[in-house]
C-alpha cells in the first residue's frame, strides 16, 4: 500500500526536476530552493496596423502590426485565405509581412495574423482586403 502511495510522488518529482532543466538547462536544482511550475494563461493581443480595413492592394504591399504579451510573443505568423501560415517579420512586437499580391485573384481576400507566446497560448487578428492588379 506504501508503494502506490509513493510511486506518484516520485514521477511528480522528477517530471518537476525534468522541466525545470528544460527549462533552463544550466539550472541546478538542490533541496533547499523550492521548485515552481510556471502556468501562463495569459493570451498575446495581436494587431494588424496596415493596410486598413477594405483596403485596396496590389503589387507587393507591406503588411505591418504589432504583438505583445506578458510572457513575451514566441512566434508570428501571417496567412492569407486558407493558405499556409508563414512567418512575419521583425523582432515579434513590431512584424511585418511582405505580401505579393500578384499570385492572388482580383477580389476579396482574407489576411489572418496569429501570435502565440511561451506559454503555448494563441491570439489571432484579421483583415479583409480587396486585391486589384492590372493585367
Amino acid at each position: 500500500m506504501r508503494f502506490k502511495i509513493y510511486i506518484p510522488i516520485l514521477i511528480l518529482f522528477f517530471c518537476s526536476v525534468a522541466l525545470a532543466d528544460a527549462i533552463d538547462p544550466g539550472y541546478r536544482w538542490n533541496k533547499a530552493q523550492p521548485l515552481y511550475i510556471l502556468s501562463d494563461r495569459s493570451v498575446p493581443v495581436v494587431s494588424i496596423l496596415a493596410p486598413k480595413e477594405n483596403a485596396r492592394v496590389g503589387g507587393v504591399v507591406m503588411i505591418k502590426g504589432t504583438a505583445s504579451d506578458p510572457s513575451g510573443i514566441y512566434n508570428l505568423e501571417v496567412q492569407m485565405d486558407d493558405g499556409v501560415f508563414q512567418p512575419a517579420r521583425g523582432n515579434l512586437t513590431a512584424w511585418q509581412f511582405p505580401l505579393d499580391t500578384q499570385s492572388l485573384s482580383n477580389g476579396v481576400h482574407i489576411l489572418k495574423a496569429r501570435a502565440s507566446n511561451v506559454g503555448g497560448n494563441f491570439s489571432a487578428a484579421q483583415l479583409t482586403l480587396f486585391v486589384y492588379n492590372e493585367k
